[in-house]
């Protein structure tokens, strides 16, 4: 339920992006529990943003860094997939592998069809690759084509939560 619009994230801490740990780089060090050879498997990320006119879009452009794995939402909608298994999910799944893929960023093309007039919530899990990886990392921006206007910047405010507990599926 942690993906829908209307879900109450007023207790969730929130930062700056880039979000994680053990890099160094982190804007926002989240934490990952109290056991560094157990940590938490996945982290929960939202951010609002309003949009005015979404047929005013064509596509909207996610690029992103996620160590180790993601799937990302648009208004509960899923649409979007890195290194993740293509079945259902669970906050103790583990990507597909760790860290491959540190430091790069990735880019996807998502519908703008998702998009609503007024608020809009782009949520992201990410899950690492196993329970003592010693980083995670997540900064996200989206562009919106026809115009490129940018919607969510790279260093955007988020919402996150990082206790490892299970907060359902969308």
């Amino acid at each position: 339920t942690w993906s829908k619009p209307n879900f109450n994230d007023s207790s969730w801490a929130s930062g700056p992006g880039q979000l994680g740990y053990g890099d160094g780089d982190e804007n926002t060090v989240l934490g990952y529990g109290s056991d560094p050879a157990n940590k938490h498997i996945t982290t929960y990320f939202r951010h609002e943003f309003e949009v005015a006119e979404p047929t005013s879009f064509d596509l909207l452009i996610l690029r992103y860094l996620v160590d180790d794995g993601a799937v990302f939402y648009l208004n509960d909608q899923e649409v979007h997939r890195f290194n993740m298994p293509g079945d259902n999910l669970s906050y103790t799944t583990l990507a597909i592998s760790d860290g491959y893929l540190d430091h790069v960023v990735n880019e996807a093309r998502v519908s703008a069809g998702y998009l609503v007039e007024g608020t809009n919530i782009l949520a992201v899990e990410v899950h690492q690759g196993y329970p003592d990886s010693s980083d995670l990392s997540f900064e996200l921006e989206m562009e919106g084509t026809a115009g490129t206007e940018s919607l969510i910047a790279a260093n955007a405010d988020w919402k996150y939560l990082d206790d490892g507990t299970d907060q359902g599926t969308a």
